[in-house]
Protein backbone atom coordinates (compact mmCIF):
# COMPACT_ATOMS: atom_id res chain seq x y z
CA UNK A 1 0.00 0.00 0.00
CA UNK A 2 2.56 2.40 0.73
CA UNK A 3 6.06 2.53 2.90
CA UNK A 4 4.82 4.30 5.91
CA UNK A 5 6.26 3.28 8.95
CA UNK A 6 2.69 2.45 10.56
CA UNK A 7 1.86 -0.25 7.50
CA UNK A 8 5.06 -1.82 8.36
CA UNK A 9 4.06 -2.37 11.61
CA UNK A 10 0.57 -3.57 10.27
CA UNK A 11 2.49 -5.72 8.02
CA UNK A 12 4.38 -7.46 10.46
CA UNK A 13 1.74 -8.06 13.23
CA UNK A 14 -0.34 -9.23 10.80
CA UNK A 15 2.46 -12.07 9.82
CA UNK A 16 3.34 -12.95 13.49
CA UNK A 17 -0.91 -13.32 13.91
CA UNK A 18 -1.34 -15.55 10.48
CA UNK A 19 1.62 -18.05 11.90
CA UNK A 20 0.90 -18.20 15.51
CA UNK A 21 -1.19 -21.23 15.05
CA UNK A 22 1.65 -23.09 12.96
CA UNK A 23 4.11 -22.15 15.81
CA UNK A 24 1.97 -23.78 17.91
CA UNK A 25 1.98 -26.63 16.21
CA UNK A 26 5.68 -27.07 16.43
CA UNK A 27 6.74 -25.01 13.45
CA UNK A 28 9.11 -22.29 13.59
CA UNK A 29 9.61 -19.14 10.83
CA UNK A 30 12.37 -16.34 10.72
CA UNK A 31 10.30 -12.77 9.07
CA UNK A 32 12.69 -11.57 6.73
CA UNK A 33 12.18 -8.75 4.16
CA UNK A 34 12.23 -4.82 4.63
CA UNK A 35 9.25 -4.04 6.69
CA UNK A 36 10.53 -6.91 9.00
CA UNK A 37 14.12 -5.43 9.13
CA UNK A 38 12.58 -1.56 9.67
CA UNK A 39 9.78 -2.79 12.61
CA UNK A 40 12.44 -5.27 14.11
CA UNK A 41 15.20 -2.39 13.91
CA UNK A 42 13.08 -0.14 15.57
CA UNK A 43 11.17 -1.73 18.24
CA UNK A 44 14.48 -2.98 19.39
CA UNK A 45 15.90 0.39 19.20
CA UNK A 46 13.38 2.24 21.01
CA UNK A 47 13.86 0.01 23.73
CA UNK A 48 16.89 0.81 24.05
CA UNK A 49 16.91 4.53 23.86
CA UNK A 50 14.54 4.56 26.32
CA UNK A 51 16.74 2.42 28.86
CA UNK A 52 19.33 4.41 27.58
CA UNK A 53 18.19 8.22 28.23
CA UNK A 54 17.55 7.85 31.48
CA UNK A 55 20.88 6.14 31.72
CA UNK A 56 22.52 9.41 29.86
CA UNK A 57 20.77 12.18 32.14
CA UNK A 58 21.83 10.42 35.29
CA UNK A 59 25.89 10.33 33.99
CA UNK A 60 25.37 14.08 32.55
CA UNK A 61 24.05 15.54 35.37
CA UNK A 62 26.77 13.47 37.68
CA UNK A 63 29.49 15.55 35.05
CA UNK A 64 27.47 18.70 35.34
CA UNK A 65 27.77 18.56 39.06
CA UNK A 66 31.37 17.35 39.19
CA UNK A 67 31.79 20.35 36.77
CA UNK A 68 29.59 23.51 38.99
CA UNK A 69 29.60 21.63 42.18
CA UNK A 70 26.15 22.81 42.48
CA UNK A 71 23.07 21.83 42.05
CA UNK A 72 20.69 24.43 40.99
CA UNK A 73 22.81 25.42 37.79
CA UNK A 74 23.35 21.62 36.94
CA UNK A 75 19.51 21.49 36.95
CA UNK A 76 19.26 24.31 35.13
CA UNK A 77 21.24 22.94 32.29
CA UNK A 78 19.71 19.74 32.08
CA UNK A 79 15.96 21.10 32.30
CA UNK A 80 16.70 23.68 29.10
CA UNK A 81 17.80 20.17 27.18
CA UNK A 82 14.72 18.49 27.83
CA UNK A 83 12.56 21.37 27.03
CA UNK A 84 14.26 21.54 23.67
CA UNK A 85 13.79 17.87 23.61
CA UNK A 86 10.38 17.89 24.49
CA UNK A 87 9.97 20.84 22.00
CA UNK A 88 11.18 18.49 19.24
CA UNK A 89 9.44 15.71 19.61
CA UNK A 90 6.32 17.83 19.50
CA UNK A 91 6.74 19.06 16.35
CA UNK A 92 7.74 15.63 15.10
CA UNK A 93 4.37 14.24 16.18
CA UNK A 94 2.52 17.94 14.98
CA UNK A 95 3.91 17.03 11.56
CA UNK A 96 2.69 13.36 11.50
CA UNK A 97 6.10 11.86 11.12
CA UNK A 98 6.47 8.51 12.16
CA UNK A 99 9.25 7.33 14.17
CA UNK A 100 11.82 5.39 12.26
CA UNK A 101 14.58 4.41 13.80
CA UNK A 102 16.90 7.37 12.52
CA UNK A 103 14.68 9.34 15.00
CA UNK A 104 15.36 6.47 17.99
CA UNK A 105 19.14 8.56 18.24
CA UNK A 106 16.86 12.11 18.63
CA UNK A 107 16.81 11.87 22.03
CA UNK A 108 20.00 10.66 23.32
CA UNK A 109 21.64 13.29 20.41
CA UNK A 110 19.14 16.32 22.19
CA UNK A 111 20.47 15.95 25.14
CA UNK A 112 24.36 15.35 24.34
CA UNK A 113 24.16 18.68 22.35
CA UNK A 114 21.56 20.33 24.03
CA UNK A 115 22.93 20.55 27.82
CA UNK A 116 26.26 22.15 26.31
CA UNK A 117 24.86 25.78 25.68
CA UNK A 118 23.92 25.41 29.55
CA UNK A 119 27.48 24.64 30.08
CA UNK A 120 29.16 27.39 28.78
CA UNK A 121 27.06 29.75 30.03
CA UNK A 122 27.38 28.44 33.46
CA UNK A 123 30.63 28.12 33.38
CA UNK A 124 31.12 31.87 31.59
CA UNK A 125 29.29 33.05 34.36
CA UNK A 126 31.47 31.17 36.94
CA UNK A 127 34.52 32.30 36.11
CA UNK A 128 33.22 35.96 36.03
CA UNK A 129 32.07 35.70 39.52
CA UNK A 130 35.86 34.21 40.88
CA UNK A 131 37.28 37.49 39.52
CA UNK A 132 35.81 38.89 42.60
CA UNK A 133 37.94 38.54 45.89
CA UNK A 134 35.35 36.65 47.73
CA UNK A 135 33.88 34.95 44.85
CA UNK A 136 31.14 36.85 44.25
CA UNK A 137 29.19 36.53 47.42
CA UNK A 138 28.91 40.00 47.79
CA UNK A 139 26.89 40.90 45.33
CA UNK A 140 23.35 42.25 45.75
CA UNK A 141 20.88 40.99 43.46
CA UNK A 142 21.04 43.81 40.94
CA UNK A 143 24.46 42.94 40.27
CA UNK A 144 24.13 39.10 39.70
CA UNK A 145 21.59 40.00 37.30
CA UNK A 146 23.44 42.32 35.41
CA UNK A 147 26.54 39.40 35.38
CA UNK A 148 24.25 37.10 33.77
CA UNK A 149 23.17 39.24 31.08
CA UNK A 150 26.58 39.90 30.30
CA UNK A 151 27.59 36.43 30.59
CA UNK A 152 24.77 35.99 27.97
CA UNK A 153 25.91 39.02 25.77
CA UNK A 154 29.92 37.33 25.61
CA UNK A 155 28.16 33.61 25.04
CA UNK A 156 25.44 34.32 22.73
CA UNK A 157 27.45 35.21 19.13
CA UNK A 158 29.51 31.68 19.92
CA UNK A 159 26.80 29.55 20.58
CA UNK A 160 24.44 31.09 17.57
CA UNK A 161 27.23 30.26 15.42
CA UNK A 162 27.61 26.77 16.78
CA UNK A 163 23.95 26.14 16.59
CA UNK A 164 23.55 27.28 13.31
CA UNK A 165 26.38 25.16 11.80
CA UNK A 166 25.27 22.17 13.61
CA UNK A 167 21.55 23.03 12.46
CA UNK A 168 23.13 23.39 9.10
CA UNK A 169 24.97 20.08 9.32
CA UNK A 170 21.69 17.87 9.85
CA UNK A 171 19.85 20.38 7.23
CA UNK A 172 22.41 19.01 4.62
CA UNK A 173 20.62 16.08 4.81
CA UNK A 174 17.84 16.84 2.82
CA UNK A 175 20.79 16.42 -0.29
CA UNK A 176 19.77 12.21 0.37
CA UNK A 177 17.54 10.87 -1.67
CA UNK A 178 16.01 9.03 1.47
CA UNK A 179 13.43 10.71 2.83
CA UNK A 180 13.78 9.12 6.57
CA UNK A 181 17.23 10.57 6.43
CA UNK A 182 15.77 14.02 5.20
CA UNK A 183 12.83 14.25 7.65
CA UNK A 184 15.74 13.67 10.68
CA UNK A 185 18.11 16.01 9.46
CA UNK A 186 15.17 18.46 9.56
CA UNK A 187 13.88 17.91 13.02
CA UNK A 188 17.65 17.44 14.09
CA UNK A 189 18.25 21.17 12.64
CA UNK A 190 15.36 22.41 14.50
CA UNK A 191 16.02 20.65 17.88
CA UNK A 192 19.35 22.49 17.50
CA UNK A 193 18.25 25.51 17.75
CA UNK A 194 15.53 25.07 20.18
CA UNK A 195 18.26 24.09 22.75
CA UNK A 196 19.94 27.03 21.84
CA UNK A 197 16.69 28.89 22.08
CA UNK A 198 15.73 27.42 25.54
CA UNK A 199 19.22 28.12 27.10
CA UNK A 200 19.42 31.73 26.10
CA UNK A 201 15.65 33.19 26.29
Amino acid sequence: VDSAGSTAEQVVDAARKALEPWEARGFRYSLVGGPVEFVVAGRDLDQQVQRLVPVIVAFVAVVLLLAFRRIAPSIVALLTAGLALVCTIGVQGWLGWPRTSFFQVLPPLMLTIGVCYGIHVVSTYAESLSTYPDGGDGLSFPEREHLVQQTLDQVRRPAFYTALTTAAGFASFYGSGLESLVRFGAIAAFGVMAAFAATFL
